[in-house]
């Protein structure tokens, strides 16, 4: 009896020493799962942090694009209303001189009527002297 006691005694033993073993794997296991895990947490946490800077750099280059945008719209808009103006000039200043030809013609008119009276005043004077 005494024997089957120490083969069972030894058999627990073994068995202890296996259990322990295992376990001791368990936990190498666990350790090395869970330096894995956080090894992954610091990649994610890595790559979280430098997806949000590059979204706040696309955010910052798309208000300056925006506001870029906006002042080219709006000198467009003064450049509309300037050609429109000077638009309206050329206008005026086309009106103005169809006037001043208009004038001018009307002068020519008259001093070409004038000219052919003075001719023929300065003609009556000849044939008045002539007789005198």
């Amino acid at each position: 009896a005494q024997e089957e006691t120490e083969a069972a005694l030894e058999e627990a033993q073994a068995e202890l020493t296996s259990l322990r073993d295992s376990a001791e794997t368990s936990e190498d296991d666990l350790r090395a799962q869970l330096a894995a895990a956080l090894a992954a947490k610091a990649r994610a946490e890595r790559e979280a942090s430098a997806s949000l800077r590059e979204a706040e750099e696309r955010a910052a280059l798309l208000s300056t694009a925006e506001r870029e945008l906006s002042d080219a719209e709006e000198l467009a808009a003064d450049s509309r209303r300037e050609v429109e103006s000077l638009r309206q000039l050329v206008e005026t200043l086309r009106s103005d001189i169809s006037t001043l030809q208009s004038l001018l013609d009307v002068a020519a008119e008259e001093d070409a009527a004038a000219e052919v009276q003075i001719q023929a005043l300065g003609q009556q004077l000849n044939a008045a002297l002539a007789r005198a």
